[in-house]
């Protein structure tokens, strides 16, 4: 995907996990990562979970290769150049696909 096409922000968090006394797991500290350029879009389907029909949303992005980007990141939010935010709220980034001229995210809202 060309560069050009890339007109949206998103704003990459990631997890400082820090550890107690007892060596157990403190809850993640998210810190700003970087801004980045990229192309982001939802797609809706309708999905049966215990017999009924729901529609289930995802959020899916183009980044530009080279993006330091993982599963275990998040983006605090996305804008538009002019800064208005496009998808608001902390989104978990479920996946990382690199492709030939892109990255390939998939996101959901956060629990």
């Amino acid at each position: 995907m060309a560069r050009s096409s890339m007109t949206m922000r998103a704003y990459v968090q990631r997890s400082t996990v820090a550890k107690d006394a007892y060596r157990n797991p403190l809850p993640p500290s998210w810190s700003a990562l970087s801004t980045t350029s990229g192309f982001f879009w939802s797609e809706a389907s309708d999905e049966v979970i215990n017999n009924k029909t729901v529609i289930v949303e995802r959020l899916k992005g183009f980044l530009p290769v080279g993006t330091d980007i993982t599963a275990a990141d998040r983006l605090e939010k996305v804008t538009d150049r002019n800064g208005t935010t496009i998808f608001a709220g902390d989104l978990e980034v479920l996946s990382v696909q690199r492709i030939k001229t892109h990255l390939e995210v998939v996101v959901r809202k956060a629990e």
